[in-house]
């Protein structure tokens, strides 16, 4: 299974693109990966965090990411 996964699996969406994310952000392991698909491409996302570094991702930060996505013309 992907990084993160034994924190849960879940279903996400980005404009033209749908697939899963691996992981909480608040993982013990500090890891998370969102791996997305389109019709014609694919995406893969891999988060890694310090379980005590002084930068924490957010799922909030991590919804923006995927929002931000768009296939390119």
């Amino acid at each position: 299974m992907p990084l993160g996964s034994e924190s849960g699996v879940f279903a996400v969406g980005a404009g033209e693109f749908s697939g899963f994310q691996f992981g909480r952000p608040a993982n013990p392991s500090g890891e998370l990966s969102v791996r997305l698909f389109s019709d014609s491409s694919s995406l893969n996302f891999i988060f890694v965090q310090k379980a005590s570094g002084s930068a924490v991702i957010s799922q909030p930060d991590i919804n923006r990411i995927l929002h931000t996505l768009h296939k390119a013309t």
